[in-house]
């Protein structure tokens, strides 16, 4: 679904920001403009395991 989504050119990756990696975990910080001009702040947290994303969990912030 996510990926999906990301390649719909009407979702606009405003910024993203890399916090934290290791061969465990992925954090990373966006800035997303949706289709309806709604913004949202877009936290992604991904485990990794053998240099693959096994699982996803995010958390937004309307802005």
């Amino acid at each position: 679904m996510f990926a999906a989504m990301m390649a719909n050119e009407k979702f606009i990756q405003d910024s993203t920001r890399l916090v934290y990696e290791n061969d465990d975990i992925l954090v990373v910080h966006n800035f997303i403009s949706y289709p309806d001009n709604t913004k949202e702040a877009v936290m992604i947290s991904s485990m990794i395991k053998d240099g693959q994303i096994i699982h996803m969990e995010t958390g937004t912030t309307p802005l």
